[in-house]
């Protein structure tokens, strides 16, 4: 619920684990932890460091179109993550 209150209206939240665990008095460890298991159940994706994504079909305020291009968006990177994932493991085989 904290990350909802910090994310803005493209459901972007721009700061990093470092500063989010100043913001909730929180283990930077155990909060890097935290999004690991938000990002696997499809909560949240990292955009960049620093700026993280809240899925849209979770949480959104604002019309029916502007949802939609955010949900293009959210899964797009999902794809570009999932691509990344297989060549790594391609790799290393």
């Amino acid at each position: 619920l904290l990350l909802l209150n910090l994310m803005d209206k493209n459901n972007k939240i721009f700061m990093t684990l470092e500063e989010l665990s100043k913001e909730f008095d929180y283990p930077k460890t155990t909060l890097s932890s935290n999004f690991s298991d938000l990002k696997k159940r499809d909560f949240l994706q990292r955009v960049k460091n620093g700026e993280y994504m809240i899925n849209p079909s979770i949480s959104y305020s604002g019309s029916k179109m502007d949802r939609r291009k955010l949900l293009d968006e959210y899964n797009s990177l999902k794809v570009k993550i999932d691509n990344v994932k297989k060549k790594t493991r391609e790799e290393g085989l």
